[in-house]
């Protein structure tokens, strides 16, 4: 009887002396890591700015300047805007880095620079973004800052533009006009937001701030995977396969380039 009641005792003092939602974890094996934006900022941080250079195939871009795309059509462009969001950093144990409301407006005739703010110090081997906007975000309505719908990227009935493109094209004198408005998060089968990855020349170490560079040539959305001939589509502005297929083109426009102390 005094066994029963001693064994009764060392239970309840086990059980009191356990705080208020404390999980016992199962045993399994371990999981990549998943760091949440929270577990971000609580580490020493620093800042990475990117720069996205916009070129035009060897050369650099400029508004209002004729190019040749791959269909042999001469066209210029207006307008060039594009949303990138949802950075994600990978550590070199394939760790990854989540980076809470990274949402960029950039556009080639005004802004072509970007700042993650703190970030945690690591070494890291790659970085992840995507091309637009993610659907919850879309479903939220109207934000502030870059998501303003006075940048006119938002619509009510749409959510928002992902990347918008617009100019002239013709077979020698660009005259007729083009606009592609990639947007629409619903239905699903037609979301044309791209999430695009890419792996350092080597790993960085995260111990002061980093720029970096990337290069966004715009003749590459009109090749690889279909090249895509402006006057047999001069107009995207739904939500759509015509929408997808362009955004799998534009997907190709980034590249990597190098990181810098």
């Amino acid at each position: 009887m005094r066994y029963i009641i001693s064994i009764s005792l060392i239970v309840f003092v086990i059980y009191s002396c356990k705080k208020k939602g404390d999980v016992l974890a199962p045993a399994e094996n371990p999981k990549p890591e998943i760091i949440s934006p929270a577990d971000t900022l609580k580490a020493a941080s620093n800042s990475i700015k990117i720069k996205f250079l916009t070129v035009a195939g060897s050369e650099n871009f400029k508004m209002y300047t004729n190019y040749t795309n791959a269909s042999g059509e001469i066209i210029r462009f207006s307008r060039f805007q594009y949303y990138l969001s949802n950075f994600v950093l990978t550590r070199i144990n394939g760790s990854k880095v989540a980076l809470p409301n990274t949402y960029f407006l950039l556009d080639a005739a005004a802004k072509d620079s970007i700042t993650l703010a703190n970030v945690s110090n690591a070494e890291y081997s790659g970085i992840s973004f995507l091309i637009g906007i993610d659907s919850t975000k879309s479903k939220e309505g109207a934000h502030s800052g870059d998501l303003d719908p006075v940048k006119n990227m938002f619509m009510e009935w749409s959510g928002y533009t992902y990347v918008a493109m617009e100019g002239l094209y013709g077979t020698s004198n660009p005259n007729k006009e083009f606009a592609y408005i990639i947007r629409g998060y619903s239905p699903s089968q037609y979301y044309a937001a791209q999430n695009v990855s890419f792996s350092f020349d080597k790993s960085y170490n995260l111990n002061k701030p980093k720029r970096m560079l990337f290069k966004v040539d715009i003749l590459e959305a009109f090749k690889n995977p279909a090249d895509f001939k402006v006057s047999s589509k001069p107009k995207i502005d739904v939500a759509g396969m015509d929408a997808v297929s362009f955004s799998l083109n534009y997907r190709d426009m980034f590249s990597f380039v190098k990181t810098e102390e």
